[in-house]
């Protein structure tokens, strides 16, 4: 069964490259450029990993954690922050506190796929 992928990025080049990654690596890639539409996609289908952009138009990344933690529809998916913003150290903290999976950098390309692959792997 093919792993489903919520890439939640507003920047429309980034999404492209990491969505082209992972769909090359045989993963199922879903693209949303909100919070909002984020929500919306998780309730028509769960994806099994979602990939999170912390600077999104209106409500930011850890809004979208927020609610997903909040909801037991999505107790098994899997969220990783994905940013440019590596090593900010508050960042990195707020993310800990609210339960994400991982802390990835978007500068990481190379790595995303494996990042990716052991997320999926490991149990819920």
């Amino acid at each position: 069964m093919t792993k489903k992928i919520l890439l939640i990025e507003d920047d429309a080049d980034i999404a492209t490259i990491s969505g082209e990654l992972l769909r090359s690596a045989g993963l199922d890639v879903l693209v949303a450029t909100s919070v909002e539409k984020a929500i919306a996609a998780c309730a028509e289908t769960t994806p099994d990993l979602a990939l999170v952009d912390i600077r999104l138009p209106g409500q930011n990344g850890f809004e979208f954690v927020r609610r997903v933690r909040a909801d037991d529809r999505f107790h098994d998916m899997r969220v990783a922050i994905y940013t440019v913003h590596e090593g900010e150290a508050a960042l990195m903290a707020e993310a800990e506190e609210l339960g994400v999976d991982a802390y990835l950098s978007k500068s990481q390309t190379e790595v995303l796929v494996d990042s990716v692959r052991r997320l999926l792997a490991t149990p819920v």
